[in-house]
């Protein structure tokens, strides 16, 4: 799409938001802003911490295992001496 096209769709979009939130009564046009913020907050900080775990396990180098399990792993391997 054309930024002239994109431009209008926003419009479209702030419009129509203004016309439901005239449907709605002036004692209640507050919360309802109130919780489209809220909401808007709540999932950019699903969107952030999602993406930060996601960047934390690829620049890990691809372990896929806990500490734990790691520790499993070590406590499995066999010392042997070579003389």
């Amino acid at each position: 799409m054309n930024q002239k096209a994109i431009r209008k769709l926003r419009l479209a979009h702030k419009y129509q938001k203004e016309a439901l939130m005239e449907l709605l009564p002036e004692k209640i046009r507050g919360n309802v802003l109130n919780i489209d913020k809220e909401l808007k907050e709540i999932a950019r900080k699903c969107i952030t911490g999602a993406g930060i775990e996601l960047m934390k396990e690829l620049m890990s180098g691809g372990s896929h295992m806990d500490e734990e399990e790691q520790e499993k792993q070590q406590s499995k391997v066999k010392k042997v001496e070579i003389d």
